[in-house]
């Protein structure tokens, strides 16, 4: 298709009030054919010339507005064209569009020449002006540049006319952007003329900045070309750093592989590539520029943009205007093997796709039998949820904000293709089904192509507001429980919890899948405000970045471990905490987690195994914690401190009250082979102190008991730490005893069936020795 012949074909588009508007000019020689206009209809109705006349008007030389053509016959249907031009265009024009309605003319306008066109005797549209500001006559049609022997089309997307098209008031964030791909070829051309010659560049550069924008940085197949009025020259290199030029990849291959770039807007045009680097990151800022065109928008006009990712390394791309086309997004995925998960073979990866409802081939995943790597998470029949197989090889389509297990055979990308999320709030729906056989648990996923911040540090950089912020705290839709107010993420051996007392810059790489626990069906929002830039945090796929550190705030990791597998349990020491439950701040393991180590909150244990738990800072250096344990016999037990942010003079013990041994675990390990299995709570304490202590000084001894939500039985734990047999008598709420029976201390934990009993409070006493303990029950 000859370029000049090029018509524009856009569909189902916008309406606005001027009907017809010039889609392109075309003039490929000075003072011989072809030359014509090309009309566009971008109504959603049939225009009928034979009632509704169009007129064509041109002031020639300055010289006067004068009637050229008059079209009363014939229909223009919705999005077509018709071109008016001489006779010699009308076989190729109609070669390349059958519906084009061609309407002969010959025109004789050069490019100082302005055009105008009327629907029924009001103008819908104009090209070109009369005169510059100090009002020269025969000013060229582009603030000093003229047109002739240019073949000039209306940037995509911009479908206004202008009934007065650059007047000498017009200001700079008028509509430039209807003639962009224009001042592309002029600012690129050597033939730019007027009646004194050729432009040279600080001309071209004025004449541009005229109309209100500076020179483009502009992608051709040969290279970058970038005018520089400062120095009026050209540059070839890419463009750096934040800038006020718009982006035009032009044709050829463009690559943006440095970091912090910001940029007005960026286009590719048909045909011409884009590819932002694995680690790099791009804003399209809306405030860069006055141009409305230029507000931050993404427009890819049928190329091809590519976004890469590694294993540590993530491309980030903000868009703070709107998007228009497709980007391939390239996300990163671990293999899978006999061997994972392991911290050399992490194995499968919780991935959500980076762009809105991404669609990928399912073949490119590790398969099994029928099935492909790509797993969806089920809450609906499982207390715990489901993993779905997919069978079908056809083309997946992802949910927007909704994460999937993934795993490749051999570790590398997965292609996501779709629309680039904008700088725009998202709600993600996600459910509850407790209420039936299901679950509350939700795997959600980062929708953006650009981090977010998960929590309250992270929004120290470019971010305003965190994830477990506002979904926590602001309109809290997370947490079935009060213990389950976090996210919990996969870091490929196991379950992290991570919560709002968790230091560092908690944040999220595009496509970042984690998982929350709803309070009710209902919606979580990933907010605009929730992005960051890569600048502000760093980079890196491990969920945290860099530890913040303050006077009043200290945490301890306690790891467990046996044959390499373990994890660890997080207590923080900050001004929220306290001996109870603190909302937001003690969060649960994750029910399918290793869970060697957690603990249990200091006062009122309702019997959940926490993650993190949270303690107040003043009362740091005198607290007894319960922790519990499940360990193998036979295999060797490593208890150990795995991080701590605590003051230098605080000492951290771990007591075994089975042993009755008390370990520094500043300055060794808790090293045991069990002669049997370990499991629960009432064996093991951390004590913190500011003096030394020996075991003679300590002998904790808990009894706890609590009764799981619909269970039929109550857990005693601790029994263990008794010297003597527990004497356990239940009560109904008169005070009438229902129950009584004798446990003796050779198992730490035992299940008391209380199956026969009505639904009602119950108070249990607990006696052994000159340890009692009373608590309140609820049978449901």
């Amino acid at each position: 298709m000859n370029l000049f012949y090029k018509l524009i074909f856009l569909l189902l588009l916008p309406i606005y009030a001027n009907a017809q508007i010039i889609s392109q000019y075309i003039e490929t020689g000075y003072g011989s054919y072809p030359k014509g206009i090309e009309i566009y209809n971008n109504t959603s109705s049939t225009l009928d010339f034979s009632t509704t006349p169009l007129t064509i008007h041109m002031n020639q030389n300055n010289n006067g507005e004068q009637l050229l053509k008059t079209i009363d016959s014939g229909t223009l249907q919705p999005n077509e064209v018709m071109v008016v031009g001489r006779s010699q265009m009308q076989t190729d024009v109609q070669a390349n569009n059958s519906n084009c309605l061609f309407v002969e003319y010959s025109f004789d306008f050069n490019g100082d020449d302005t055009l105008k066109i009327k629907l029924d005797g009001t103008t819908t549209d104009t090209f070109g002006r009369l005169a510059d500001s100090n009002g020269n006559a025969k000013y060229a049609s582009y603030g000093g540049v003229k047109s002739s022997n240019q073949n000039i089309e209306r940037k995509l997307g911009i479908f206004n006319g202008d009934s007065d098209f650059f007047p000498s008031n017009q200001t700079a964030s008028d509509n430039i952007s209807l003639y962009y791909n224009t001042l592309v070829t002029l600012l690129t051309s050597s033939s730019s003329e007027t009646s004194g010659g050729s432009y040279t560049a600080a001309q071209l550069t004025a004449a541009l900045q005229g109309f209100g924008i500076p020179p483009d940085n502009i992608m051709y197949a040969d290279g970058w070309k970038t005018w520089d009025s400062s120095n009026d020259q050209t540059s070839s290199t890419a463009p750096t750093g934040s800038s006020t030029k718009p982006v035009y990849i032009a044709s050829g291959s463009a690559n943006l592989s440095t970091t912090e770039l910001s940029f007005p807007s960026i286009e590719v045009a048909s045909g011409a590539t884009l590819t932002i680097d694995a680690g790099k990151d791009v804003t399209l800022s809306s405030s860069a520029n006055t141009s409305s065109y230029q507000s931050g928008n993404f427009i890819n006009n049928g190329g091809t943009v590519t976004m890469n990712s590694d294993a540590t390394n993530f491309s980030s791309l903000i868009i703070e205007g709107t998007a228009t086309g497709n980007i391939t997004y390239n996300r990163w995925v671990n293999s899978v093997s006999n061997s994972s998960p392991s911290d050399l073979n992490p194995g499968w990866d919780l991935v959500g796709s980076p762009v809105l409802n991404g669609t990928l081939d399912p073949t490119t995943l590790a398969t099994s039998g029928l099935n492909y790597g790509i797993l969806p998470f089920d809450n609906t029949s499982s207390s715990n949820g489901t993993w779905t197989n997919t069978t079908n090889n056809a083309t997946f389509t992802t949910s927007t904000g909704v994460g999937y297990a993934m795993a490749k055979t051999a570790a590398g990308t997965v292609a996501f293709s779709g629309v680039p999320n904008t700088f725009t709030n998202t709600n993600i729906a996600i459910t509850n089904n407790t209420s039936g056989s299901g679950s509350h648990w939700n795997l959600v996923a980062n929708p953006f192509p650009a981090y977010i911040a998960l929590n309250g540090n992270a929004t120290t950089s470019s971010a305003t507001s965190s994830f477990l912020w506002y979904n926590g705290v602001n309109v809290d839709v997370l947490g079935h429980s009060p213990f389950e107010e976090g996210v919990w993420y996969w870091d490929g051996t196991d379950y992290i919890a991570k919560n709002n007392s968790s230091t560092g810059k908690l944040y999220a790489v595009p496509g970042q899948a984690f998982f929350i626990s709803a309070e009710s069906s209902g919606n979580v929002a990933f907010r605009s405000g929730n992005i960051t830039t890569q600048a502000s945090i760093g980079l890196g796929d491990d969920f945290i970045a860099g530890d913040e550190f303050d006077d009043d705030k200290a945490e301890i990791h306690i790891s467990a471990m046996q044959n390499l597998v373990g994890n660890s349990t997080e207590i923080y020491f900050n001004e929220f905490g306290s001996d109870g439950l603190n909302e937001g701040y003690d969060t649960r393991s994750f029910p399918s987690s290793v869970n060697r180590i957690y603990s249990r909150l200091v006062e009122n244990d309702p019997g959940v195994d926490l993650a993190i738990q949270t303690l107040s800072y003043n009362e740091m250096w005198d607290k007894t914690i319960p922790i519990g344990i499940n360990a193998n016999s036979g295999e060797e037990l490593i208890i150990s401190i795995s991080y701590r942010t605590t003051p230098a003079d605080l000492k951290l013990y771990l007591e075994d009250t089975e042993l009755n041994t008390l370990t520094n675990l500043l300055e060794e390990d808790y090293v045991l082979i069990p002669q049997m299995d370990i499991q629960g709570v009432g064996r093991y304490f951390i004590h913190t102190s500011a003096e030394i202590m020996g075991s003679e000084e300590v002998s904790t001894s808990l009894l706890n008991v609590y009764n799981e939500v619909n269970t039929n039985f109550i857990i005693i734990e601790g029994l263990a730490t008794q010297s003597s047999n527990t004497t356990v008598n239940l009560y109904n709420i008169l005070g009438g005893k229902v129950l009584e029976t004798v446990l003796n201390n050779s198992n730490n934990i035992h299940r008391l069936s209380i199956d026969s009993l009505s639904k009602g409070i119950y108070i249990i006493e607990l006696q052994s020795d000159n340890n009692r303990l009373t608590k309140k029950l609820l049978k449901q």
